[in-house]
């Protein structure tokens, strides 16, 4: 498998592939390391959102409609709000589409962050954004003797001192793949009233529960409540870059909105929007299965000596080596038995011994385990 990999990597070796992935603040797609005719070769354990492929229908449907699609503009974003609201059943004026969670987050960083808490470790492109924008951020260091959880009282203690605006909570948190549990959501919420924003990011809801706890259902409570979500988690669809907004708050939806390119939402994903009633079923089915895939992937990955697991409640796993390497090495060996993980090589709030792995199907997942142990016990 080392020298197939490295062959595939044409004049590149494998460590010259590996080099490309360190100093970046996101792990470079498996396409941008390997090109399109190669990165089959690897299994993506890396990225979150392609756990299983799409239906055989919605593939049908999009090659027979892919010559309209290259060649006609998409709806203007007002009509595509209007495809959005209807598809999810959040209220016209309480959602904006995006271009992926990311521009939403990017302008919502913009716009309404002056200074904002942010638990640690979490997803880079927030602690970016905010950054770039000239904002400030208060690190809310989260226990890992608590399994990474929320202690909401000493929360919103930092908030309040740290003389924030805003918080973000995503929920489940990536990388930890922990859960902020209802009851303790809406605590915060509460307390935290007062600020101009409290952002909450859904994106692995879907994965927390047979019944998502999610938020949406309740904007009107929280007048400062905005939620972000990517559609590329649940519906395995990272390429056509498709996100929402939800509030109840006029003012943040206007300014958004009023923020954002009119044809945001390309053809090919606005087409997505227009079928997947037709294939809601389908994506239903395989959100469980990964949900029951979970488990015994977090069962068979404890039983790997020297890796601490902890508990998720989202679609991937996040992991503690205790052997005397770090993650980046752990990835550097794995990409050459064709695996490619995501090495906590610059996570604030954690240390380099610290990896997370995507949830697929059980017989990738006992091979990505049994390569993982092998790099263990040969080390």
């Amino acid at each position: 498998m080392i020298n197939f990999c490295i062959a595939l990597l044409g004049a590149k070796t494998m460590t010259d592939a590996f080099e490309e992935i360190v100093g970046k603040d996101h792990s470079p797609s498996i396409l941008s390391l390997l090109g399109r005719k190669k990165a089959g070769a690897i299994e993506d354990y890396c990225f979150i959102g392609s756990a299983f492929p799409p239906p055989e229908g919605l593939v049908k449907d999009f090659c027979k409609q892919s010559p309209y699609l290259f060649g006609h503009y998409p709806s203007e974003n007002y009509s595509v709000r209007k495809k959005f609201s209807k598809a999810f059943g959040i209220p016209f004026n309480q959602i904006v589409a995006g271009n992926g969670s990311t521009e939403l987050i990017t302008l919502l960083g913009r716009l309404f962050i002056k200074k904002v808490t942010i638990p640690v470790p979490t997803f880079s492109e927030y602690e970016l954004t905010v950054r770039n924008n000239g904002k400030k951020i208060n690190h809310y260091q989260l226990d890992k003797e608590n399994e990474f959880g929320f202690d909401r009282e000493n929360f919103v203690k930092s908030v309040k001192k740290s003389g924030s605006n805003s918080v973000l909570v995503i929920n489940p948190n990536n990388p930890t793949a922990t859960l902020v549990e209802k009851e303790d959501l809406q605590f915060l919420l509460e307390e935290l009233s007062k600020l101009d924003l409290f952002l909450l990011d859904e994106s692995f809801i879907d994965f927390a529960a047979k019944e998502p706890p999610t938020f949406v259902k309740v904007l009107k409570k929280y007048s400062n409540l905005a939620i972000v979500k990517s559609l590329g988690k649940v519906y395995c669809n990272p390429g056509l870059r498709l996100g929402f907004m939800a509030s109840a708050n006029e003012e943040i939806i206007e300014k958004i909105a009023g923020s954002i390119p009119e044809w945001s939402v390309n053809s090919f994903a606005e087409f997505f929007i227009d079928r997947l009633p037709d294939y809601q079923d389908y994506f239903s089915r395989k959100r469980l299965e990964i949900i029951r895939n979970r488990k015994k992937f977090v069962e068979q990955l404890s039983e790997v000596e020297d890796i601490r697991v902890f508990d998720s409640k989202a679609s991937f796993v996040f992991a503690e080596i205790l052997k005397d390497f770090d993650s980046v090495y752990l990835e550097k060996e794995l990409l050459k038995k064709g695996f490619y993980i995501r090495a906590c090589r610059n996570k604030t709030g954690v240390s380099r011994k610290f990896f997370r792995v995507a949830i697929k199907e059980a017989k990738k997942n006992e091979k990505l385990v049994e390569a993982i142990r092998s790099v263990c016990k040969n080390r």
